[in-house]
């Protein structure tokens, strides 16, 4: 086991930016959100190599990507369909 940490916990911003701050702050992997590339939470592709890459940038900072977030808000925006 290692500590990691849930990437959106950061501010969004330049990836190498997000991966410095998560190594810096102690932590040898995180839980990746799709929006810290810049994508929705649940997109509905990624665009080819972008995973990849940024696999790649984890890697060069020496943390492991301990998952992929797949969460969403199931609450209807409509109060009365809730």
């Amino acid at each position: 086991m290692y500590p990691a940490i849930f990437a959106r916990t950061y501010p969004l911003g330049p990836v190498n930016e997000l991966l410095s701050a998560i190594g810096e702050d102690g932590y040898d992997g995180m839980q990746l959100n799709l929006s810290c590339l810049g994508l929705a939470s649940l997109p509905d592709s990624v665009p080819a190599g972008e995973l990849k890459a940024f696999a790649e940038a984890a890697r060069k900072h020496g943390l492991a990507i301990a998952g992929l977030s797949g969460t969403y808000n199931m609450v209807h925006p409509d109060a009365a369909m809730r």
